[in-house]
């Protein structure tokens, strides 16, 4: 299986949103996606989507999502942006942490997505998904 393969057989397109949810492992506390292309150290899934399907990223570009699912990693939901750009989008999304949302990345992904990505996650450890 070859690089591409590998990752395409680590998501689970999500047919009511589009998004393309990674059921590989995971990093840091908002849930974004990790893969490793070898014995490397893993590279953020999205990233690697982009890279893969769009082209380069350009120093100091992020790679930010339409959907606002940090699990996605479907590159027709990812685009180009600065820290600036990013932050906007934050707010201009209403997604700017207040209150109960402190630190947490409520209301990006659906409770039902959720459960979706997290039932498909127990089936494939139990060996039951494809």
């Amino acid at each position: 299986m070859n690089t591409i393969e590998r990752f395409e057989s680590k998501y689970i397109p999500e047919p009511n949103s589009g998004c393309w949810l990674w059921s590989g492992s995971l990093r840091g506390s908002y849930d974004y996606g990790q893969f490793s292309l070898t014995h490397t150290k893993p590279v953020p899934a999205h990233r690697f989507s982009y890279t893969t399907y769009r082209g380069d990223i350009p120093k100091g570009m992020l790679v930010l999502h339409t959907c606002d699912v940090p699990t996605c990693v479907n590159p027709d939901h990812l685009f180009l942006g600065t820290q600036d750009d990013n932050m906007r989008d934050k707010v201009n999304k209403g997604r700017q942490a207040k209150g109960e949302k402190q630190g947490l990345w409520k209301g990006g992904i659906s409770s039902n997505m959720l459960e979706y990505q997290r039932a498909y996650r127990k089936n494939k450890r139990a060996g039951v998904a494809s």
